[in-house]
C-alpha cells in the first residue's frame, strides 16, 4: 500500500526513502601537490575549475559561521535602496559588503542553494553527507539519530584534525563524541531568539584564541527564531542580523593569515518566515568566503553553488 500510495508523489521527492551506507571513501590516496615554487595557487593552469590541481598549505584553519535561515538576500547588499524602501532584513550584514568592496580579491559571496526540504536535520544531513534527504524525512527533524554513512566530519576526524562546536544540539546528536570540545545548546524553542546565540558568542572568540583546532563550527539560531515568531519583515529581524553582522566582524578581526572564515545558510525563509519546502525563497541561503589571503583569481567566476557540492 505504501508503494502505490507513494507513487504519484515519487516525481517529487515525497516518498523516496534514504538508505544510509556504511563505507567510507579513503582520501589518502589522493595525489596532493607539494607547495613547492612550481605548484604555487597563482599558477595558470589549463583547467581552472580543477581545485585539485591547486596546492594549498596543510595548517590552514576554519571557522565556519552557521546562521541558521540565512536566505542570500540578507547577506547580498543592495546600495540602490533608499532608506524608506529598505526592508528590515536587507543591508543589515554590511561588514560582508565591506570586506567585498575593500578587498575583492579576498572575499566571495555565493547564492548556497539546499535541495529540499529545507528543514534544520535534513540540511545538516546534507552539508555534512552529500546526501540528498527526502520529504518523508522531515519527520526524523524531531528524532536525530547518530549518522553512521560517510560524512564530511569524520574524514577531518580521520585527518587528525580537531573540530570545536557551540550552538544548536542537534550536531551533536548527530555526530557525538566526535568533537574536541563541545558547547550544545537545546534548539526547538522557537521563541526564544537569544539564549543559544549569546552563549555561541561568549565562547566563539575565546575558542579562537586556543591553538588546539583546525575548524570551529559556531551554529547560530536566533534569525530562524526570528523568523517563526515574527516573520522577517520585523524590526526583531534587523536586530538579530546587526547582531551577527558583528559577530562576523570579530571573527574577520581576530582570524589570522592561516584562517579562513565561512559564513552559511542552511537554508531561507518564506516572506512569513517558515521553511521546509522547495520554494525559491526557502532553498536560496548565503555562502560568504573570507581570508586575509588572496583568492585564486584566474579560476571562472561562478554566483552560485549547490550545497551538496
Amino acid at each position: 500500500h505504501f508503494q502505490s500510495s507513494c507513487k504519484p508523489l515519487s516525481s517529487i521527492g515525497f516518498c523516496d526513502i534514504t538508505f544510509n551506507s556504511t563505507p567510507r571513501s579513503d582520501i589518502n590516496g589522493e595525489k596532493i601537490l607539494e607547495c613547492t615554487e612550481e605548484n604555487v595557487v597563482s599558477k595558470q593552469l589549463s583547467n581552472k575549475l580543477d581545485s585539485s590541481q591547486y596546492c594549498f598549505q596543510n595548517n590552514m584553519k576554519v571557522v565556519l559561521l552557521l546562521i541558521d535561515a540565512l536566505r542570500f538576500d540578507f547577506a547580498h547588499y543592495n546600495e540602490n535602496l533608499t532608506e524608506t524602501e529598505t526592508p528590515p532584513f536587507k543591508n543589515k550584514l554590511t561588514i560582508i559588503n565591506e570586506l567585498l568592496v575593500e578587498s575583492p580579491d579576498h572575499g566571495r559571496l555565493f547564492k548556497f542553494i539546499a535541495d529540499p526540504p529545507t528543514t534544520t536535520m535534513q540540511r545538516l544531513n546534507g552539508l555534512t553527507t552529500g546526501s540528498l534527504p527526502t520529504f518523508i524525512d522531515v519527520g526524523s527533524n524531531f528524532d536525530t539519530s547518530e549518522i553512521n554513512e560517510d560524512n564530511l566530519i569524520d574524514q577531518i576526524i580521520k585527518a587528525n584534525k580537531n573540530i570545536t562546536f557551540m550552538g544548536d544540539e542537534t550536531l551533536t546528536f548527530m555526530y557525538p563524541g566526535r568533537f574536541k570540545r563541545d558547547f550544545p545548546y537545546p534548539s526547538f524553542n522557537v521563541w526564544d531568539l537569544d539564549s543559544v546565540d549569546t552563549n555561541v558568542k561568549a565562547k566563539l572568540i575565546p575558542e579562537m584564541k586556543n591553538e588546539d583546532w583546525d575548524l570551529i563550527i559556531a551554529h547560530f539560531l536566533g534569525v530562524d527564531h526570528c523568523g517563526h515568531r515574527y516573520g522577517p519583515f520585523h524590526s526583531e529581524m534587523t536586530r538579530k542580523l546587526l547582531e551577527m553582522n558583528e559577530v562576523i566582524r570579530d571573527v574577520a578581526r581576530e582570524m589570522d593569515n592561516n584562517t579562513i572564515l565561512f559564513v552559511i545558510g542552511d537554508h531561507g525563509m518564506t516572506g512569513t518566515g517558515e521553511h521546509g519546502g522547495d520554494s525559491d525563497e526557502e532553498v536560496t541561503s548565503a555562502m560568504f568566503v573570507y581570508s586575509h589571503r588572496p583568492f585564486i583569481t584566474n579560476v571562472k567566476p561562478v554566483e552560485e553553488v549547490r550545497q551538496v557540492d
